[in-house]
């Protein structure tokens, strides 16, 4: 049977409205999609995971595990654990980062980095506690809990040196009340190193340094919207992370959070000198 002429334009017509309403859409996907895995999801190099799949061992030398969160992940910003793995080409440096985590999903993880027989263990957590906080005396207390818990768990389960960085600054209006509620946290930090024999790495106070010599003010105001929009200019366009923070009024920071090219350096300066104190 024939198929009436006004149904095969009105199919037709369908098709290109359809075609009109998609290419547009599969258009910006096919920019998100890679966009999202550069920059959220893809993993650090050499994980815990991979490690312990390699046999255990990457190359020789002195294991150095580096956990947190997304500054130790170091995909959506500047990476200080790639920076100490090029300097210190006598150590092999795991990263157990993962974008998100707070001290209480570190402090789940604890198992993969007992397992990769560390002799050194460096933490840099807390920023998302920091920024979920809500109930700032219950937060700390749990914090503190959570801290304390990986540092015993460290010492009595491994033979690892611990060190633990103090948390960078959330934007750079080191006076504003972000920066205020995190320097209590960062208090915890201390405190917690010194009760268990831990290194302090004071990565806050190294970078408050910088930023009051070179006048830096700029409130934070990260979103998964301008963490993408700063991977879009890294991945895409090929900036560095200095000049993406630039950009946003930063000196050590890119998005008013994560740690830029210069933040990094500072970052991996403190480790590398803690790792080559005797």
């Amino acid at each position: 049977m024939s198929t009436p002429s006004s149904t095969v334009v009105s199919r037709g017509g369908l098709r290109r409205v359809l075609l009109w309403t998609l290419t547009p859409v599969l258009a910006v996907l096919a920019v998100l999609a890679p966009l999202a895995y550069l920059t959220f999801l893809r993993d650090a190099e050499l994980t815990p995971a991979e490690f312990l799949d390699a046999g255990g061992s990457s190359g020789g030398g002195p294991v150095v595990v580096v956990a947190g969160a997304s500054s130790v992940h170091g995909i959506g910003s500047a990476d200080f654990v790639s920076v100490l793995r090029q300097r210190m080409g006598g150590h092999q440096f795991v990263n157990a980062g993962v974008n998100g985590h707070t001290s209480a999903d570190l402090l789940a993880r604890t198992d993969e980095i007992i397992a990769v027989k560390p002799d050194a263990v460096a933490i840099l957590v807390g920023t998302n506690n920091v920024l979920d906080a809500g109930d700032v005396e219950s937060d700390l207390i749990g914090y503190r809990e959570d801290l304390d818990a990986m540092a015993r768990r460290l010492n009595d389960e491994t033979d690892a040196k611990v060190a633990f960085y103090s948390l960078q600054p959330i934007g750079e209006d080191l006076d504003d009340e972000p920066n205020l509620r995190l320097a209590r946290f960062n208090e915890v930090i201390a405190e917690v190193a010194a009760t268990h024999g831990a290194t302090y790495l004071p990565l806050n106070e190294t970078l408050r340094t910088t930023i009051r010599a070179e006048g830096g003010s700029t409130p934070s105001e990260f979103s998964l919207a301008s963490a993408a929009v700063a991977g879009a200019r890294h991945y895409y366009l090929g900036q560095s992370w200095d000049e993406i923070g630039r950009g946003n009024g930063y000196t050590v920071l890119v998005d008013g959070v994560h740690l830029n090219d210069r933040g990094a350096a500072m970052a991996a300066d403190l480790a590398e000198h803690w790792l080559r104190t005797p």
